[in-house]
């Protein structure tokens, strides 16, 4: 009697290895969140399945060239026999000088699937580049670094971005200039804009006597708007994003947060980068947010004491720097903001040796230690120079694993990641950024393990952002 074809192909499948029986889409989820190279080739050696899953297609899925010789090789990568590597790769970061710009638009020519690309170092602005990349029909999400792009017109037709952003070149933005006409296009489909905002010069969002055009200049899926060097003197901006719910406006102006105009913009934010008397103008406004960011300035012990003033119970993300290491100002944190889960501390202390500073962390710890935490970050700054701390070598490479992690082990139950940064930027006694992750060991015990300072940024900014998608009760 003859075997059933779908007995058959279940004895097939049981010779593939566990991962490659799943689901195309959900192995593809899956093996795109590793964006290490690395990782992907132990994936590929394991069987010849993982083989023919992974290469070329997820492999080549984000590539990144930050040298010639990395530039080189992954151009031969491309026009080798019938390499498939072009049509597999996603995402593309650049940084290079203008003398690889030409092998740079050769290679972006051959990338039909190209959804993102990164380019910065002198070289953003040659031409051939720039149209390179408006001719490719998938882009998505395009970021240009550098200081001497003064035009777009190369990208003027580009359109169905999802996300901008332009570093340091400062353009006019208005229904004639080429990055208003860049915006006008994506007016549907953009979400993240990162751009200088002080030539914003487009009308009134909507028709009145003095926009004849009868063009509604709105944006409404912008969620995320960084105004990079400064919001604009015009009072229609913020009519412009009705949808804006992270903000950076870097130049800090409270004056600016506290117009009549903006109120609506500024009430409705969740997320807020600026100075302590912009978190209060912010809040007075209405704003409840949910993660700050105290830039620049610092908290005092004084400022601890209306912490009120600043944020509001909602509060899920705070970053901020302590001033004269006063470890006081904390102390209101439980009261003000009880749902805080990530919390990203700086301080900068006096080289008093070993001993005070130990002390000034572990007050620190105690401070915080009935916050439900899921995330820890600590930045010491050792502001004078001059190496008291000189014949405690030793001490300084031990402390973190054999008194920093189990005192925040035992302090922070709840804790998912920590990371410590407290070495002078001048020493090389151990590294400077030291990152662990909460992971089951062999024995089956949960515990602290230290992870690469790449996997701690990621788990860092994950954290960070967590609470984005929760629903407000």
């Amino acid at each position: 009697m003859d075997k059933p074809i779908c007995f058959e192909r279940s004895l097939a499948e049981q010779n593939l290895p566990m991962l490659a029986r799943l689901d195309y889409d959900i192995l593809f989820i899956l093996l795109s969140e590793i964006d290490s190279p690395q990782t992907l080739l132990y994936l590929a050696v394991a069987s010849r399945a993982m083989r023919d899953l992974i290469i070329p297609r997820f492999l080549f899925a984000s590539v990144s060239c930050t040298s010639p010789d990395q530039l080189f090789a992954f151009e031969r990568s491309l026009i080798v026999g019938d390499s498939m590597a072009g049509d597999a790769v996603r995402h593309l970061n650049l940084d290079l000088n203008a003398a690889f710009a030409g092998t740079a638009a050769n290679i972006v020519e051959r990338l039909n699937n190209l959804q993102s690309v990164v380019v910065s170092g002198y070289w953003c602005h040659k031409p051939r580049m720039l149209k390179t990349i408006a001719s490719r029909p998938r882009l998505r999400s395009l970021e240009l670094a550098e200081r001497f792009l003064y035009s777009l017109e190369a990208l003027r037709k580009l359109k169905g971005l999802v996300r901008l952003k332009i570093d340091h070149a400062r353009l006019p933005i208005s229904p004639e200039s080429d990055l208003g006409n860049i915006l006008s296009n994506s007016r549907d489909t953009l979400q993240e804009l990162s751009v200088d905002c002080r030539l914003w010069d487009f009308p009134p969002p909507f028709p009145d006597s003095e926009n004849r055009s009868g063009k509604e200049w709105v944006w409404p899926y912008v969620h995320t708007l960084n105004c990079v060097h400064g919001v604009p003197e015009n009072p229609a901006f913020t009519r412009s994003f009705p949808s804006v719910r992270f903000f950076v406006p870097m130049v800090h102006k409270a004056d600016w947060l506290q117009q009549p105009c903006n109120s609506h913009f500024v009430c409705r934010l969740e997320s807020f980068e600026g100075s302590l008397n912009d978190m209060e103008c912010a809040r007075a406004a209405g704003a409840q947010l949910r993660r700050a960011v105290v830039s620049p300035g610092a908290l005092s012990a004084a400022d601890g004491l209306k912490s009120e003033s600043y944020f509001s119970s909602r509060l899920r993300s705070l970053d901020l720097h302590l001033e004269n290491s006063s470890p006081e100002c904390l102390e209101r944190l439980l009261d003000v903001a009880p749902n805080l889960t990530f919390l990203k501390l700086s301080l900068s202390i006096e080289r008093r040796g070993l001993k005070a500073m130990i002390s000034t962390l572990n007050q620190i710890l105690r401070c915080i230690s009935l916050l439900y935490l899921s995330y820890l970050r600590i930045g010491v700054r050792i502001t004078a120079r001059g190496h008291s701390a000189a014949g405690q070598k030793d001490f300084v490479r031990t402390y973190p694993e054999l008194r920093f992690i189990p005192l925040v082990d035992d302090l922070f139950p709840d804790l998912r990641a920590v990371s410590l940064d407290w070495t002078s930027s001048h020493s090389t006694w151990s590294a400077q950024r030291l990152d662990w992750k909460k992971t089951v060991d062999d024995e089956g015990t949960c515990r602290l393990q230290a992870v690469s300072n790449r996997d701690g940024i990621k788990w860092m900014e994950y954290y960070d952002w967590a609470w984005r998608d929760e629903v407000l009760g």
